[in-house]
């Protein structure tokens, strides 16, 4: 007779492979021990269910082969005395044996799957109220975290205040040091940037000393770098700093330009002088300036100077300081003494340059070398771009004098010099190329060359005096173009 098996424990990873389908955490003792009693009661039916199927199929097969065994031992069988006839033949006795046998088996093994049926639904029942219990137990837990919070939250709005810990008075005191504190740190702040400011200046106040003496020593091919290089210095510290450029100017700053421009004489490198020059306009532009140096007047003397001197370089440099001073419209007084002074004939020598020319020979002799040391010395193309460099720098002293020349015919003096000594240059400049050029540095590069010069002779023509000397020069027009046959 089959029966049903003891159920043994099992083993660890069977109780853990049942709490991870099932689950349930691992650290649960109650848990695991449900998992493998859910997992013990499935195996368990499956083996009951496998074993009723075994026997039913057992059954059907001997029912199959005791049929004839009974029907044989019914038709030989009396109709009465059963009991008699049964003890009497052993066939039907034994027959009737199984049948009893198999019956029993077959109670027995119903009886076993229900009985297991009934362990399984028991165990699942147990599972679904344990897992139940613990979801209870979890959210009753959730609510009563949930209720202390809000519990301390309420208590920490509702609290009373903290009792401070020091009266009125000693807070008062309080507040009064840190405020002396503050106020003694600032004043120190104070103190510290004053001091700082004090060094500063001492010390910008010592730099302008030594740049100042530098620029007044003696003129002379050795000390001209050094000298260039502190006139670029005090440019710079003039540009950047309003205290500083008061304290160049307090210095005589600008004497020792004027000196480095025009006291030097045949030991004078041209760089020193024309950057001196440059320099002295650039501060000019500033009003705080000119009205501390006596204003663009100033410059005249220097101006004048350059223009005069033989070499390019420096003919350049003073008429375009010339230009600069006669833009100013209320320089009535200034351009006077200019005219006085001679400007008006060094600027018409620098109108219609022989470009042809090589560089020195209109020079006097051994200017050309000395102050124009650096030009290589040799012939070929060191020459030629020498002779192009020379050329380029009399084009813009040209241009440079024709505006001065434009600005000084203003004035009726000026008038009447140009008409005596320049009337024939000025016509030959206006049929000359320069006409065309133009100049940055000359009404924003708008004004050519040819504009400048036609409105000089227009304010010369524009002057009393100067009517008959145009009529004598229209007439001996006329008559260039129409000669006598």
């Amino acid at each position: 007779m089959w029966t049903v098996p003891r159920v043994s424990t099992p083993s660890n990873e069977t109780a853990n492979l049942a709490a991870g389908l099932g689950g349930v955490v691992k650290e649960d003792v109650a848990a695991e021990a449900a998992a493998a009693r859910a997992l013990a009661a499935g195996e368990l039916l499956a083996k009951i269910k496998a074993a009723a199927v075994a026997a039913a199929e057992r059954r059907e097969g001997e029912g199959d082969k005791g049929q004839p065994k009974a029907a044989a031992a019914a038709a030989t069988a009396a109709p009465t005395g059963d009991d008699a006839d049964v003890a009497d033949d052993p066939n039907n006795a034994d027959a009737a044996t199984a049948d009893a046998d198999v019956d029993v088996d077959a109670d027995a093994n119903a009886d076993n799957a229900d009985n297991a049926v009934d362990a399984v639904d028991a165990t699942d029942a147990a599972i679904a109220a344990d897992t139940a219990d613990k979801g209870t137990a979890a959210t009753d837990a959730n609510n009563d975290i949930t209720n202390d919070a809000v519990a301390a939250d309420v208590a920490a709005v509702t609290a009373k205040p903290p009792t401070p810990t020091m009266s009125v008075d000693q807070a008062t005191a309080r507040f009064a040091e840190a405020t002396q504190a503050a106020e003694e740190a600032a004043a120190a702040a104070v103190s510290a940037r004053a001091e700082a400011a004090k060094a500063t200046v001492a010390m910008r106040r010592r730099l302008i000393e030594l740049l100042i003496s530098v620029i007044n020593l003696p003129a002379s091919s050795v000390t001209g770098y050094a000298r260039r290089l502190a006139m670029s210095m005090a440019w710079n510290m003039s540009a950047r700093s309003t205290a500083a450029r008061r304290e160049l100017i307090a210095a005589r700053l600008f004497d020792a330009l004027e000196a480095c421009a025009c006291d030097g004489m045949e030991l004078a490198t041209i760089e020193v002088t024309t950057l001196a020059a440059a320099v002295m306009e650039s501060l000019l532009s500033c009003d705080e300036v000119a009205a501390a140096v006596g204003g663009p007047a100033r410059l005249s003397r220097t101006a004048l100077h350059l223009v005069a001197s033989p070499v390019p370089q420096e003919q350049e440099r003073g008429a375009r300081g010339l230009a600069f001073i006669t833009s100013f419209h209320d320089l009535i007084a200034v351009k006077s003494n200019l005219i006085h002074s001679g400007a008006a004939p060094l600027l018409l020598r620098l109108l219609v340059p022989d470009e042809s020319s090589e560089l020195g020979s209109s020079l006097p002799d051994g200017v050309g070398t000395v102050r124009g040391a650096g030009s290589g010395g040799g012939g070929g193309s060191g020459e030629s771009g020498e002779v192009s460099e020379m050329t380029e720098v009399r084009r813009c002293a040209e241009l440079f004098a024709a505006g001065a020349l434009l600005n000084l015919s203003t004035l009726p003096a000026a008038q009447i010099v140009l008409a005596k000594r320049g009337l024939y240059t000025l016509l030959k400049a206006n049929a000359s190329p320069m006409v065309a050029r133009r100049h940055v540095g000359i009404g924003e590069g708008e004004l050519t060359g040819g504009q400048m010069i036609a409105g000089t002779i227009q304010n010369v023509a524009c002057h009393p005096e100067n009517r008959t000397r145009f009529y004598k020069l229209e007439l001996r027009a006329k008559v260039s173009l129409n000669p006598k046959p």
